[in-house]
């Protein structure tokens, strides 16, 4: 949730889509179609809502199999949400993420910065109590 989403082809064939960069899209919104060599046309749907964060395949252009097409940044709540859940479950390797939230680095909105915080300082609490209890 806290990096951007990798949406790749279903099928090979021609890729076919008028969505820009940094365009809203809802879950189950239709990205792409991909027109298959047989004729068929294929409908790729997002599977999580937010805004398209980078266009990797350009429309016309041939698609394989599982080739990445475009990356989809999480919407704000599902953000600030899985913030919340690695408060409670995130561990060290986390904080770097969490940390780019926290500084502004990876957004502009003040709910997420806070929540970033509060977050790194849980995970940050957590390991200190394991030292101590190693310690013991």
């Amino acid at each position: 949730m806290l990096n951007p989403f990798t949406v790749n082809a279903p099928v090979g064939g021609t890729l076919e889509s008028n969505l820009s960069k940094a365009a809203s899209v809802s879950r189950g919104t239709l990205l792409a179609r991909i027109r298959e060599p047989n004729g068929e046309i294929a409908a790729m749907r997002s599977p999580l809502s937010g805004s398209i964060d980078n266009i990797i395949a350009a429309t016309g252009s041939p698609v394989t199999t599982g080739q990445a097409i475009l990356t989809i940044k999480s919407d704000e709540q599902s953000i600030w949400e899985a913030l919340r859940a690695l408060a409670v479950v995130g561990t060290p390797g986390d904080l770097q993420l969490i940390g780019s939230y926290a500084s502004g680095a990876a957004t502009s909105s003040d709910r997420l910065k806070q929540q970033a915080t509060l977050t790194a300082n849980a995970i940050k609490s957590r390991m200190n109590v394991n030292d101590k209890n190693l310690k013991q």
